[in-house]
């Protein structure tokens, strides 16, 4: 979107990042930083989806951290849903 890369671009120059704007798209800044070798943005994009990360989303995160080479969420995210296997299956029967 152009908030994203409005906030790209001021990233790269200043190295400011608005929290809200990272929150909403984090996944974006994951690529973006993944694309372009950012690795700074590429880590903080990583950490707040680690902290987004919870039962509704490990499967996506597997996914995403496996596309991104985000190696700290894809763990997180293969744990998180190894562990919650029997809920997995509820859901997918519903």
């Amino acid at each position: 979107t152009e908030e994203v890369g409005r906030a790209f671009v001021k990233f790269i120059y200043t190295g400011d990042l608005e929290e809200g704007i990272l929150k909403e798209h984090a996944v974006a800044f994951l690529e973006l930083g993944d694309k372009y070798d950012v690795k700074v943005l590429k880590d903080l994009a990583e950490d707040e989806m680690l902290k987004q990360l919870d039962k509704k989303n490990m499967v996506e995160y597997v996914s995403i951290g496996d596309l991104f080479n985000a190696e700290n969420l894809l763990e997180a995210a293969l744990k998180m849903t190894k562990v919650n296997m029997s809920w997995l299956r509820s859901q997918v029967m519903l």
